[in-house]
């Protein structure tokens, strides 16, 4: 959420490069970490020295979150990137977590 809601916005507003800079770090690390190359989201990581390891797959704020942090990203530096990233993510939670015309907070075959 800090990466969502601060930093690209504080960016975007003052015209600082500074905070894109900072809220484009900190998403490149979201991203790397905890999103899987099909849009997947983890929920958190465990750090054990210079190793991070998923322990578990996300929920749907998890994906909500990181994907809506994307777009504001997108808006601030029009990188396309960020949609497409977005997008993905996107895709994956109405796979996942949309379902009889409503949307769980659990995936498919996730945890009851």
């Amino acid at each position: 959420p800090l990466v969502r809601d601060r930093l690209a916005e504080l960016g975007a507003v003052t015209g600082e490069a500074v905070w894109l800079d900072a809220a484009a770090r900190a998403f490149a690390a979201l991203e790397r970490h905890l999103v899987g190359p099909d849009g997947a989201v983890a929920r958190y990581l465990s750090l054990e020295g210079e190793t991070a390891r998923v322990q578990r797959p996300g929920f749907l704020d998890d994906h909500a979150n990181l994907a809506l942090a994307a777009l504001d990203l997108y808006e601030a530096t029009g990188e396309a990137r960020y949609a497409l990233v977005a997008r993905r993510i996107g895709d994956r939670l109405l796979a996942d977590f949309w379902s009889d015309g409503h949307f769980y907070v659990t995936a498919r075959g996730g945890e009851p």
